[in-house]
């Protein structure tokens, strides 16, 4: 496209795309040059940083008998908090607090909420195993602070347990032995007397009397294993944690090329537009000091 083409097009506009055309087309080696320059550069240089890896992965709050010890907002505060990320890195067991798994760990380790009962968790370090080291750890101290309540939990059902185990013992050997004395009444009634006739109904009576109170002991310990139960009451954990494959976040070698190499060229532009609009240059600004008409010719 022509010069004049380009000014008919629209007086002002024109102009601007032509001092445009006419600042690239002298430095348009320089800025080749330099921006290939930059892209070689950046990739060499990016390569050569070491690696660091990233896992983001689901871990589901504990319940203590269908409910939370902690709200969900609670936990991820806490998860955020800086004394829990010195924690986890102290646990990592690096013999240097300035390994560098250790920092990326404490500068990285984020949770957010994500749905009712979990929380999204993201941590880098220097080593894939390292990762899933971290996650793991971050699982455990969860529990920990959290062990006091469920061990009291615990051992209070595990008691209300005992106790009834032992209530339907004793009714067991209670029943056996009505059910022994209901037979030996059975067996003397023959005389027909009537002191045997109640004795015989008072120990059936007795024989169903601790039946019922079997069946409902029986009832509440289940009901007790519920609470305990899987659904109900169980700890943190991650949710597929099987899966959990760390990826490779850094170093990008293609994406700084892309990104310096793109700095580099709008400096390169920004440069060569400087220099053209300069009034020692052979062609400032178009119109700066006359605007050329649709009927005027144009040097092409």
């Amino acid at each position: 496209m022509s010069e004049q083409r380009i000014l008919n097009f629209d007086p002002y506009l024109g102009g601007l795309l032509l001092f445009f055309v006419q600042a690239v087309r002298k430095r348009w080696l320089l800025l080749v040059g330099m921006t290939a320059a930059t892209i070689v550069l950046a990739f060499l240089v990016a390569s050569r940083f070491p690696p660091a890896y990233e896992a983001q992965v689901i871990v589901r709050g504990g319940r203590l008998d269908g409910a939370e010890p902690m709200n969900l907002q609670a936990l991820v505060s806490q998860v955020n908090s800086s004394s829990f990320k010195q924690r986890v890195a102290q646990s990592m067991g690096f013999p240097d607090k300035a390994d560098r798994s250790t920092r990326l760990i404490s500068s990285s380790l984020a949770a957010r909420p994500e749905g009712a009962d979990a929380m999204l968790i993201s941590v880098q370090a220097a080593d894939a195993q390292d990762v899933q080291h971290a996650l793991a750890i971050i699982v455990r101290l969860l529990n920990e602070d959290r062990e006091g309540v469920r061990a009291s939990f615990f051992a209070s059902i595990n008691a209300q347990l005992a106790a009834i185990d032992a209530h339907v013992s004793d009714l067991l050997q209670t029943r056996e032995r009505v059910e022994t004395l209901v037979k030996t009444t059975s067996e003397s009634n023959s005389s027909g007397s009537d002191a045997s006739a109640l004795r015989a109904v008072w120990l059936l009576n007795l024989m169903q009397r601790t039946g019922e109170r079997l069946a409902a002991l029986r009832a509440e310990r289940l009901a007790l294993e519920s609470r305990l139960g899987s659904w109900r009451t169980y700890p943190a954990a991650l949710i597929d944690g099987a899966f959990v494959t760390p990826r490779q976040v850094s170093p990008r070698p293609i994406m700084a090329m892309f990104v310096f190499g793109g700095l580099t060229l709008l400096a390169g532009l920004l440069y060569a537009l400087i220099r053209q609009s300069r009034p020692d240059s052979p062609n400032p600004v178009p119109g700066a000091d006359k605007t050329l008409s649709r009927g005027e010719s144009a040097p092409c």
